[in-house]
This record gives structure tokens, sequence and C-alpha cells, in this order.
């Protein structure tokens, strides 16, 4: 996946460099920006708000999860000492409900895990967008040819002033959303 971003991203770089060449011999055009799309959404105040809810969420529904675990386990244990006093029908039934009980606990996990990162896309994709035009804005306005993610892990080095996180954020929390 990295290796894949990585060609991607240069093929992006050879575009760019051959625009900006077609335009200008010398490449003086090409300006490259970076941006954090992480960074920025845990740093407006809606974005905070909907993570913070979201992992109260989270959080109240693992201890959930934890408890019924707890119990299944303790089930198990007494299930351990009575086992020499069982019938074998008696043992049987009682493993096959231990189990159908860590089945139903790995499902309903499954099923809200699932649930959540819908959830989470839901919460924080109108922010997404919004943020992407606020790029795509500043970048206009800036004559910047490119804007990178920083969160890819590809930007090892960039300037300050080429950083768009902080002017996105600002711009962000001064526009109302539509």
């Amino acid at each position: 996946m990295i290796l894949n971003t990585k060609v991607i991203l240069a093929g992006m770089l050879a575009c760019a460099v051959g625009a900006s060449g077609a335009s200008s011999a010398s490449g003086a055009d090409l300006k490259i920006a970076v941006f954090d799309l992480q960074k920025a959404v845990t740093s407006t105040a809606s974005g905070k708000k909907a993570l913070e809810e979201f992992e109260k969420e989270n959080t109240k529904k693992n201890a959930e999860f934890e408890k019924e675990q707890a119990d299944i386990q303790k089930a198990a244990m007494e299930f351990q000492k009575k086992i020499g006093v069982m019938s074998d029908k008696k043992k049987a039934e009682e493993t096959g409900k231990l189990q159908e009980r860590m089945m139903k606990l790995q499902a309903a996990a499954k099923a809200f895990l699932d649930g959540q990162e819908r959830k989470k896309q839901e919460l924080l994709g109108p922010m997404v967008k919004r943020m992407r035009d606020i790029v795509k804005e500043l970048a206009n306005k800036s004559s910047y040819t490119l804007v990178i993610d920083k969160n890819e892990n590809l930007v090892h080095f960039s300037q300050d002033k080429d950083d768009l996180t902080s002017q996105v954020v600002e711009t962000y929390n001064k526009k109302p959303s539509s």
C-alpha cells in the first residue's frame, strides 16, 4: 500500500513538474504545499467534539463487552469446577451454552465496530469535504501546483511556510458550515 502510494505520488510530482515545465523552462512556477488532514480535523472545535462523543460511546460499549466477557469466563470457571459431577449430556449442554454466548459476544463486537466505522465516516465526512474545499481555495489563492497530505508519511521535510494545516483550521473555524 505504501509503495503504491509512493508510485502515485511520484507520478503526480512528475506531472506537476511536466506541467510547470511546459509553462516555464526553469520550473520556477512549481509550488508544493503540505496539509495534515488528521491534525486539522482534531484541531477544530467540531472535530474535537465529534471525536470525543465517538470515543465516549466506544469506551461505554467496550466496558459492556468486557463485562460480558468476564461473565462468560466466570461461567466457564464454574463449569470447570462442576464438570466432574456432570453427566455427559449436561457437559455438552453447558459447553454449547458457553460457546453460544462467546459467539454472540464476538458477533456483537464485530457489528459494533463495523457500525462505528460507518458512523465515524458519517460524522467526519462532511468536515473532511469542507476542509478539502478550503485546501483547494487556499492552494488556488497562493498558486500552489500540488498539495500533499503529510499524514501519508511520504513527506520527510517541508518548510513551515508551505504547510496549509493551520490556515485550513483557521478558515474552517471562521466559515459557517453550509
